[in-house]
């Protein structure tokens, strides 16, 4: 029985997203200095519900399964391997049954609804800013739904689901930023890449009529191709590297810390006056009068006029978990 092969993804921006190497704040670390994801496979997971049966359907959540949770799995199966996860947040993960036979499954179904997924597909942004506002929860427990239009309908959302992803952004702090297309190959060792390109199969580099439709998570490039991971049947293809669009790498930076190693006094004390800048949320500050003060306005213009003090004046960047530290001996507060 075959399936008909829907467009996914709709192309475009949020005034108020980050791009690389200008307004971003990330403070990256390097991950897989190959770049090469595909040695880390995950297992595929097909966004194509009840396949065979008469009441199958495609969900259009491609920008889901290849633009956030396959690629959020990924880092943070590295972060795991590479000791980045403190002890208690992963004990957490393993009680609250993000594992499924050793790796980590997100759940697609609740940020893709939460993210506006409709029959149209979805945008990348509202998808990546659903997680980063609401959470993950467990691939279990939010099961797909049998028909289409229900499994797009937030109403069949549990409180219990939107408390764990609150509790979910309690241990992690999820961002993103927009990736020129020229600078790919050196971001895929901080992250896998969602892209949009248009689905196709086969051996080769596939070159395709248009680079518009389908989300996809590029896991490796070499100066002939760009490979990809997809959520249809085959997992692993190679892509004419001018087929595929719109950039977007994820983060994932850990709250909870095992112990206090901070000396506050001391950082309070070597940072006096300088303007400082959280690596995750972007929140301004600045160290005065034995605090660290922090502007809490949203307005755009402020934030330009903040960005440029922090390019021009003494300043440092500072973790969640450091900001946690000073917070917890009264060391922090607002303008």
């Amino acid at each position: 029985m075959s399936i008909e092969i829907k467009n996914g993804a709709l192309l475009g921006q949020d005034k108020f997203d980050w791009l690389a190497g200008a307004n971003s704040p990330i403070d990256r670390k390097i991950l897989l200095p190959s770049g090469n994801w595909k040695e880390l496979s995950i297992p595929n997971e097909i966004q194509v519900v009840n396949y065979g049966q008469d009441n199958q359907y495609d969900t259009s959540m491609c920008v889901t399964f290849n633009g956030l949770t396959d690629g959020l799995e990924y880092i943070l199966m590295q972060m795991l391997r590479l000791n980045l996860i403190p002890t208690v947040s992963v004990k957490w993960l393993q009680d609250k049954g993000y594992f499924d036979n050793g790796v980590i499954n997100f759940n697609e179904r609740f940020p893709a609804n939460l993210g506006n997924t409709t029959s149209q597909g979805a945008y990348q942004y509202k998808v990546a800013n659903a997680a980063k506002n609401s959470g993950l929860i467990p691939q279990k427990m939010f099961p797909f739904a049998d028909n289409f239009n229900d499994n797009i309908d937030p109403k069949f959302i549990t409180q219990a689901m939107y408390d764990l992803g609150k509790e979910f952004l309690t241990h992690f702090a999820i961002n993103y930023e927009w990736v020129n297309a020229e600078d790919t190959k050196e971001w895929l060792k901080y992250s896998p890449l969602s892209c949009i390109g248009q689905y196709a199969d086969g051996e080769g580099i596939l070159n395709p009529p248009t680079s518009n439709g389908h989300c996809m998570l590029e896991v490796n490039e070499t100066d002939d191709y760009k490979e990809i991971d997809d959520s249809y049947w085959q997992q692993f293809k190679k892509y004419n590297k001018a087929k595929l669009q719109s950039f977007m790498a994820f983060y994932i930076t850990p709250l909870k810390t095992n112990i206090n190693d901070m000396d506050t006094l001391k950082w309070i004390k070597d940072n006096d006056l300088k303007w400082v800048q959280n690596s995750v949320t972007g929140q301004f500050g600045r160290v005065l009068r034995g605090k660290l003060l922090m502007f809490t306005s949203n307005d755009r213009g402020t934030a330009a006029l903040l960005d440029d003090k922090m390019r021009t004046q003494p300043n440092i960047k500072i973790s969640p978990a450091e900001f946690e530290q000073l917070e917890r001996v009264g060391m922090t507060g607002n303008f």
